[in-house]
């Protein structure tokens, strides 16, 4: 009889969410137990909320360093992210917490429908570290004090982020190549940016 492949099993990131918000309803987690609580889809599913935060003129350079840190302790190999001890053992309300995620859950759900786990040997950890490598670069490219500039990097480390939370290689390698067409973008309109400060300048 032919096992089942245990990726086909993993739960839906929806469905985890739902039945840790279920778990939690009652009591006043520490930022750091929910952190542990998502397992391996933590970095996943943190990135992709700062990616989108990224999107937002204005957010874009805090969440450019909160990539960078994340994406640097998922290069060096760390299996849950670590927070500053002040952050980590802030207590969480769960009440507002379940109100806010009822109202995105339907976007993941939307998600979930195009993305699910395959091609998984193009998550693996060494991939994961170079994917660490480019996040890295993205954050860099979120500092760029130019109009829009936000965009590109910030949907590219989006993609990048989906395809670590559902274990989508495909999702996962379309990010990274989008990742590469992000940072040359960025550079030329950090070039173009740089230009023309020197112009008014001079």
């Amino acid at each position: 009889m032919q096992q089942p492949d245990p990726l086909e099993l993993r739960p839906q990131t929806s469905i985890l969410i739902e039945e840790l918000l279920s778990e939690m309803k009652d009591r006043k987690p520490a930022v750091g137990d929910l952190l542990v609580q998502l397992r391996g889809r933590a970095y996943g599913l943190l990135l992709l909320v700062v990616s989108i935060l990224s999107l937002i003129p204005g957010l874009s350079f805090v969440g450019g360093v909160i990539i960078i840190i994340f994406a640097a302790q998922m290069m060096i190999g760390r299996l849950v992210p670590v927070l500053p001890p002040m952050i980590a053992r802030r207590k969480v309300p769960m009440a507002p917490v379940s109100r806010y995620v009822g109202r995105v859950l339907p976007a993941l759900r939307f998600i979930e429908r195009f993305v699910r786990p395959r091609l998984p040997m193009a998550t693996i950890p060494p991939l994961r570290a170079i994917a660490g490598i480019v996040l890295i670069g993205l954050g860099f490219t979120l500092f760029i004090p130019f109009p829009f500039s936000q965009i590109a990097p910030a949907l590219a480390a989006c993609i990048v982020s989906i395809g670590l939370l559902e274990r989508d290689g495909i999702a996962f390698i379309a990010g990274l190549v989008l990742s590469f067409a992000a940072l040359l973008l960025s550079g030329w309109t950090a070039m173009v940016a740089w230009k023309t400060f020197v112009g008014v300048l001079g």
